[in-house]
């Protein structure tokens, strides 16, 4: 079993003492091959952990070996970031923000404390995130949760209005977003959710997990540790929508192509024109971004070789 989450025990002079260098450190891990990646998953440790823990329990290779098209960086947030407050600037700043612009989707990842990072990230980025998977996480002090569960459940419970967050709201303002977030009130990130059933933060991850759709939550027997939350994640890669959402391209896109542009702009011309146009011998990644422009070619012939759009031509009436 793994110790107690310190954010309850340690003395504010234990806290202190918790490194939070600047800036936040990271293990980058590339897809393999040349094709840049579509989705970039980060993961963020739990209490005690650090970024290295990813790859020697396995979480890595079990990301990979899912065959989605991702590159995935492990951030070094240990609890010193959480105890100052600084663990979102730091995530943005040094890890994700100059990662941001390459990929079409973020998808946030994270155990116990970096659970609850990752949520938290999230809910200030909300426009960033493409989805959130988290194992086992801490989502706070037991009393906000008997608080929740007294008023039937997160659905039927009274969320606070958003508010700055600060370090004596930052809990509620979390459970506020993830009701407004469940009940559609607020568009966010898709959210999943996997943790053991022995867990001792089970009580409180079962209100999220009821007010998740039931396909998004992953249960397995056992208590708080990695072996559990790598079937946990087994679970979210064979059942969630990662591996899709990330699928590889079979061909690169490039979206705007200056000669898919070119060719919709001649088709369009020659057609006020009254003349018919053929395109012929059209290249994959051309004909990739006609559809990634949103542009069908319906109005015009296609043909795949010089010698057959001739022929079409000379069957044409005159």
């Amino acid at each position: 079993m793994r110790p107690s989450l310190p954010l309850l025990t340690l003395s504010l002079a234990a806290c202190s003492l918790a490194p939070a260098p600047t800036p936040m450190t990271k293990t980058f891990e590339g897809q393999p091959g040349a094709a840049p990646a579509r989705c970039l998953v980060v993961l963020l440790p739990g209490a005690g952990d650090r970024a290295s823990t990813f790859r020697k329990e396995g979480f890595v290779a079990e990301i990979q070996r899912s065959g989605a098209s991702v590159d995935i960086v492990a951030a070094d947030a240990t609890i010193g970031y959480y105890f100052r407050g600084v663990a979102d600037e730091r995530l943005n700043a040094d890890v994700i923000g100059p990662l941001r612009a390459r990929y079409e989707q973020i998808w946030m990842m994270g155990v116990s404390m970096g659970g609850f990072g990752s949520l938290h990230y999230a809910q200030q980025h909300v426009h960033e995130v493409t989805a959130v998977a988290v194992f086992a996480p801490y989502l706070g002090a037991r009393r906000l949760g008997e608080e929740i569960r007294d008023a039937g459940g997160l659905a039927r419970w009274t969320p606070d209005p958003p508010a700055p967050i600060t370090k004596d709201n930052y809990q509620r303002q979390l459970w506020s977003w993830l009701h407004r977030v469940t009940s559609g009130a607020e568009k966010g990130p898709t959210l999943y959710l996997g943790y053991g059933d022995d867990d001792r933060l089970a009580p409180q991850d079962a209100l999220l997990a009821a007010a998740l759709p039931q396909p998004n939550v992953f249960h397995a027997k056992g208590g708080h540790d990695w072996p559990v939350w790598r079937g946990l994640l087994r679970q979210f890669l064979q059942r969630s929508q990662f591996t899709t959402r990330c699928a590889p391209l079979t061909t690169p896109v490039a979206p705007t192509t200056p000669a898919a542009q070119a060719l919709l702009r001649t088709a369009r011309a020659t057609r006020l024109l009254g003349v018919e146009t053929l395109i012929t011998g059209v290249r994959p990644e051309v004909a990739q971004a006609f559809v990634a422009l949103g542009e069908g070619l319906d109005r015009v012939p296609t043909l795949a070789t010089l010698q057959t759009s001739v022929a079409y031509a000379m069957r044409r009436p005159r």
